[in-house]
C-alpha cells in the first residue's frame, strides 16, 4: 500500500492527479475548518460585547445607541438588543428635550438684514462634518415642493432647478413605512405661497417652522385658526425647537435624538437666516446630538431655531452641487420640502464660498 505525504491511504498505485487531487481535498476542508472557528469566534465576540452593553459595562456607548435607535422612523427595534425595557426608558429618560410652546414674539426680530449675501462656512468640529449656509435678507428664503405632492418627492437639486432656486436645504418629515424613500407623502402640515397644499388627516395643532411675509421665522405650536392669524407664508411641521424667543430649549443628556445627521434652520435678530447641516452615520462624521445642534445655533446667535428632517434625508445643496455626504447608500434623498434660496439679483462677489478654507 502506498502512502501519500497528505496523510492519505490509497490502497492502490495512484496517479499524480490523485495525488493532487488529495492534497486540493485536505486543504479545502482545512480552510473550511479555519473558516468556521472564525466565525465561530466572531460571533462569541460579538455576542459577549453586546452582553456587556447590556449590562451596563460601556453606559456611554449603550445611551448613543439606544437614542440613536430610539429616534428613527423604522430602526426602534434595534434598541432592543442593546438594553433592556427599563433601561430604554431610564435612557431617554435622562435624554430629552423639554418642548417649549411659548407663542412666538415678532419682536425678537428687530431689523431686517441690510445686507445682501449669502455665504457658506464649514464649521466642523471633533465628531462631526457640518456646514452652515449664512443668508443675510430673509426674504430670499421660501419654501419649494415637488410637483406630484402626495405621491413623489423631489431630489433638492431638481427642486432648485424647478424654483430657480441657488441654494438650499431639506425641511420637512415624510412617511416612508415601507422603506422604499418616495418621500411624496409629508408628515404633518406644508404651507407653500400663503395655500394649504398638504394637511395629515387627524391633526388639530401643528409645530409650526416657517415664514411670513416680511421673512421673520415662525416656529411655535399652532392651530390653523392661528396659522391664518399669523399670515405665514411657506412652512412645514416638524420639531424640536431649539431656541424659541431667544430662549434655548431646556434639554437633559443629549437631548435624546442620539447621535445622527442633523438639519436645522434658525433666525438672527437682524433677520439673517441660518441653514445647518450635519453629516453622520459615516466614518468621517458620526453626527450630532440635539444639544451639539442648539449649542452651534447658540454660537451663531440664533434667537430662533429649529430641528428640520435628519437622517439619510440631510441635505444643503449650493451653487449646483451637494455641499455634504448624505448617509443613505442612494445619496440624496426624494423630499416633499425644502427651504430654497432665491438666487435673482445676487451678484457673484456677493457670494463666499468657504468650504476649502
Amino acid at each position: 500500500m502506498e502512502k501519500i505525504e497528505t496523510g492519505i491511504d490509497f490502497p492502490h498505485k495512484v496517479s499524480r492527479k490523485e495525488r493532487r487531487q488529495a492534497k486540493e481535498r485536505l486543504r479545502r476542508k482545512k480552510i473550511r475548518k479555519i473558516i468556521r472557528t472564525i466565525i465561530l469566534t466572531f460571533v462569541i465576540v460579538i455576542f459577549s460585547f453586546i452582553g456587556l452593553i447590556r449590562a451596563g459595562i460601556f453606559s456611554d456607548l449603550q445611551e448613543f445607541l439606544v437614542t440613536s435607535a430610539m429616534t428613527t422612523m423604522s430602526h426602534k427595534y434595534i434598541a432592543n438588543i442593546f438594553a433592556s425595557d427599563n433601561q430604554i426608558k431610564n435612557i431617554m429618560e435622562n435624554n430629552k428635550v423639554i418642548e417649549n410652546y411659548e407663542k412666538f414674539d415678532e419682536s425678537k426680530i428687530t431689523e431686517d438684514g441690510k445686507l445682501d449675501k449669502v455665504e457658506i462656512k464649514d464649521i466642523s468640529k471633533d465628531g462631526y462634518t457640518g456646514y452652515m449656509l449664512i443668508v443675510s435678507n430673509p426674504k430670499r428664503v421660501f419654501l419649494g415642493t415637488p410637483g406630484k405632492l402626495g405621491e413623489y418627492g423631489t431630489k433638492i437639486s431638481q427642486l432648485a432647478e424647478d424654483y430657480d432656486a441657488m441654494a438650499g436645504i431639506n425641511a420637512g418629515g415624510f412617511s416612508d413605512e415601507n422603506g422604499t424613500g418616495k418621500g411624496g407623502i409629508p408628515t404633518g402640515i406644508i404651507i407653500e405661497d400663503g395655500v394649504i397644499k398638504y394637511i395629515e388627516k387627524g391633526l388639530n395643532k401643528f409645530n409650526i417652522i416657517g415664514f411670513n411675509n416680511k421673512g421673520v421665522l415662525i416656529i411655535g405650536q399652532y392651530t390653523l385658526d392661528e396659522i391664518n392669524r399669523l399670515k405665514i407664508r411657506d412652512a412645514i411641521d416638524f420639531r424640536p425647537f431649539l431656541i424659541v424667543n431667544g430662549k434655548p430649549t431646556k434639554m437633559y443628556g443629549n437631548g435624546g435624538w442620539g447621535t445622527a445627521p442633523r438639519t436645522a434652520i434658525g433666525q438672527r435678530a437682524d433677520g439673517t437666516v441660518l441653514f445647518v447641516v450635519i453629516d453622520g452615520r459615516q466614518v468621517h462624521s458620526a453626527g450630532a446630538t440635539m444639544k451639539q445642534l442648539q449649542d452651534i445655533m447658540i454660537e451663531n446667535k440664533a434667537v430662533n431655531a429649529a430641528n428640520l428632517d435628519g437622517g439619510s434625508s440631510s441635505v444643503m445643496y449650493f451653487e449646483d452641487k451637494i455641499v455634504n455626504s448624505p448617509s443613505s447608500v442612494y445619496g440624496d434623498r426624494y423630499l416633499p420640502s425644502a427651504f430654497l434660496v432665491k438666487g435673482d439679483g445676487l451678484a457673484s462677489e456677493n457670494i463666499i464660498n468657504n468650504l476649502n478654507n
